[in-house]
């Protein structure tokens, strides 16, 4: 006889141990924690533990398939596969990362494979849901895109006034012309593009970059042909308009290089500003 459909409001406590069985890669702590927690013969079983791992995420938006893909534990994935969905694969932490973003990252090429379809597939099956994740990150494109067409044309009118500034100190007299420079030219010819349709999988985090731009920072070689396949037999495409600014390359640059999940005795400690440890 199956038990009704009864919400599981999770504490602090039981959030601690369910991250810790996701870091750790614990697949039979955590198999038989979720069935205490949501009995395989309640009504609605897949349901109901989906909306249990979504309550599991830390103070800086890492939720569980954040920690088991950041440390490579495929046993776990498969485990929890059968209850993800498309918000719960698809959500960003407070950097604005993914699960894919941390697999590909680190390296993780089974994960990134098995992410990669289990996304395709939900994408399928879920195609409303699918739409929602489609159209906000388009607008999430079309705001990064307008941010750092912005950022340029300060740069250029900074430069142009500093040119100014250089030329009555030289008492230089020569006239310039008023036609648009190149680099005008190309911000204008941005304006009227689109952007192209990605890969339902390919979210950018909060410096622009998809999971294969961080997986390429990291000379993640084997993870990044994958996925530009993936994106090619997709359709989906590599916008040519991801490169960051200058200074959110410095800065996304040296949170690369801190951010190893794995120290010396293999424990997690990844640091990202928000930490996977």
């Amino acid at each position: 006889m199956s038990q009704s459909t009864q919400p599981v409001k999770l504490n602090d406590e039981q959030i601690d141990d369910l991250l810790y069985c996701a870091r750790a890669g614990e697949v039979e702590d955590l198999g038989a924690y979720l069935d205490e927690l949501v009995p395989p013969s309640t009504q609605g079983a897949v349901k109901v533990k989906q909306a249990v791992l979504a309550q599991v995420v830390d103070g800086s938006g890492n939720g569980m398939f954040h920690y088991v893909c950041a440390n490579g534990h495929l046993d776990t994935f498969n485990l929890l596969s059968p209850l993800s969905s498309l918000s719960l694969l698809l959500h960003q932490n407070s950097s604005g990362n993914t699960p894919l973003h941390w697999a590909g990252l680190n390296g993780h090429l089974p994960l990134v494979k098995a992410l990669v379809e289990r996304i395709e597939d939900l994408e399928k099956e879920d195609t409303e849901g699918a739409k929602v994740i489609r159209e906000k990150q388009r607008e999430e494109e079309m705001k990064r895109r307008a941010e750092s067409k912005r950022k340029r044309r300060q740069e250029a009118a900074k430069q142009a006034d500093e040119d100014k500034k250089s030329e009555a100190a030289t008492g230089s007299s020569e006239d310039k012309k008023t036609a648009p420079t190149n680099g005008d030219a190309e911000l204008d010819d941005d304006e009227e593009d689109d952007p192209p349709e990605l890969s339902l999988w390919d979210l950018r985090n909060n410096f622009g970059r998809g999971p294969t731009s961080e997986s390429q920072m990291n000379d993640r070689e084997n993870v990044v042909q994958f996925l530009l396949t993936r994106m090619a037999a997709g359709g989906g495409a590599e916008p040519a308009s991801t490169k960051p600014d200058q200074e959110d390359v410095k800065e996304l640059e040296q949170k690369t290089k801190e951010a190893s999940l794995e120290d010396k005795d293999g424990e997690a400690k990844g640091q990202e500003k928000d930490t996977l440890s």
